[in-house]
């Protein structure tokens, strides 16, 4: 239910809500907690999973190049695959999924 997604999204983001009007979120808040917890996991080495947050960034405010940049500098990783890899396959499907097209120069560094 609705109620019950709001209240997830509350635990996971405290102070999101509106207090006055708990079905109102404040984007600002919300966008700050969503690059924040961008930050943990691309600190935390967990760099698909930070691919993919960006790829489900909400406004596309990780869609740049300073954030294609942080995967590019990544030098030392675990497997096979390279966090600048999976940082363009999240986001070029993402562009795809939503039909916007990528940014010009960030398609040619791909």
């Amino acid at each position: 239910t609705k109620a019950r997604s709001l209240k997830e999204v509350d635990q996971l983001w405290p102070g999101v809500f509106d207090d006055d009007n708990p079905g109102n979120i404040d984007e600002a808040a919300y966008l700050l907690e969503y690059v924040e917890s961008f930050t943990k996991l691309f600190d935390d080495k967990q760099y698909k999973a930070a691919a993919i947050y960006v790829a489900n960034c909400p406004r596309g405010i990780l869609h740049n190049m300073e954030i294609m940049e942080k995967f590019k500098a990544v030098a030392e990783y675990e497997g096979y695959v390279s966090p600048l890899l999976d940082f363009f396959e999240a986001v070029i499907n993402s562009y795809s999924a939503v039909r916007h097209p990528p940014i010009a120069k960030m398609s040619l560094e791909g």
